[in-house]
């Protein structure tokens, strides 16, 4: 289950729904909601996605979205951390129940 709500300092949202949801029941409870602010800070994505979707997949989401090829590293604030392994699973990088992310540029200045 994948689940993307855009939303830009302007106030516009845009949702979209993709396929991602394995054989089996996923209640809410197996749900992970994790924002995610872009480089230059004017969007938010908002993903909802299991547990067991890996950092991989999120990075998948996010490339097919933001618009932008430069590259960039996924970092939450607090723990200051950089997710940089993309075969973890959200529960095992502890993105679970929610967090807050942000995409850090990675192209030279």
């Amino acid at each position: 289950m994948m689940i993307l709500e855009q939303s830009t300092h302007t106030g516009t949202t845009a949702a979209g729904q993709g396929a991602g949801q394995a054989a089996g029941s996923v209640t809410m409870a197996d749900i992970t909601t994790i924002q995610v602010k872009t480089e230059s800070g004017s969007s938010t994505f908002i993903l909802k996605l299991r547990f067991d979707d890996t950092i991989s997949t999120l990075k998948t989401f996010l490339n097919e979205h933001r618009g932008s090829t430069e590259p960039y590293e996924l970092r939450t604030a607090f723990p200051n951390k950089a997710y940089e392994e993309d075969t973890l699973t959200l529960k095992m990088a502890g993105l679970i129940p929610n967090a807050t992310m942000l995409m850090r540029s990675l192209a030279p200045k």
